[in-house]
């Protein structure tokens, strides 16, 4: 999936092809402003990939969960399944 993040004073264009989560959005952005990244949270800063560097995983992962009884979160789904997604170098697990 494809993650564009455009921050003053960073190049534009940059390409990464390793791995980031969703969960490195908060620490990045904490990090943007100037603000310290609790030790207690999930996720790593992407500000060195904005710098041309590396995040340093190797591994992405994805879940969802089911929400409530009858899976009251996401009702037009009539999904109640959990979902997990696994990507690792040119790999991809996926249960469903």
């Amino acid at each position: 999936m494809p993650l564009i993040i455009s921050a003053p004073g960073y190049n534009k264009g940059n390409r990464y092809a390793g791995a980031v989560e969703l969960v490195d959005l908060m620490p990045t952005v904490l990090d943007l402003c100037g603000l310290d990244i609790p030790g207690s949270i999930d996720g790593t800063s992407l500000v060195p990939v904005l710098l041309g560097g590396s995040s340093g995983k190797t591994v992405a992962v994805c879940e969802r969960l089911r929400f409530g009884l009858g899976n009251v979160r996401y009702p037009h789904t009539k999904d109640a399944n959990y979902n997990f997604m696994l990507h690792a170098g040119p790999y991809k697990y996926v249960i469903h």
